[in-house]
């Protein structure tokens, strides 16, 4: 057999190859997803001018559908981050129960904290809304 044969229809499949995995050239595909641009977003949720410490800030993007969550902590400040750019529904809402995995154990019923009234629990009927921007974003809420 010819080596120079081989050496050629070896280089011609590796090139083959190549063009298959990388494409013909010309870039990126203009109608791909682009990145999101994303921000992050802090402050304090306060309800008669008190700190709500337990709960959590839900931010539901309007055009996604997706929602980031910022957990309260101390002197009622939270923070959620990487939110994409973009118009969002806020709602302020006890952190869910998570049932306990033992057998026999009694049901857990959920916090319902009185300083985190029903009206902004839910996005639809809060009132609080928000737009984020890249990078830091401020974003303090009273629940009264």
């Amino acid at each position: 057999m010819n080596v120079s044969r081989l050496t050629w229809a070896g280089a011609s499949a590796l090139g083959l190859m190549l063009m298959t995995l990388t494409g013909c050239g010309g870039g990126a595909d203009p109608k791909a997803p682009k990145a999101a641009i994303t921000g992050n977003v802090h402050g304090k949720v306060t309800h008669a001018g008190q700190p709500v410490t337990e709960g959590q800030v839900i931010f539901t993007n309007v055009t996604l559908k997706t929602d980031v969550v910022g957990d309260l902590a101390a002197e009622g400040a939270y923070s959620a981050t990487n939110l994409p750019e973009g118009s969002y529904a806020v709602r302020v809402a006890p952190k869910p129960v998570v049932p306990a995995m033992v057998a026999n154990a009694p049901p857990v019923k959920p916090a319902d904290p009185a300083n985190i009234p029903k009206k902004y629990r839910v996005a639809q009927t809060s009132g609080l809304t928000t737009a984020i921007k890249k990078g830091d974003n401020s974003y303090d809420i009273k629940v009264d």
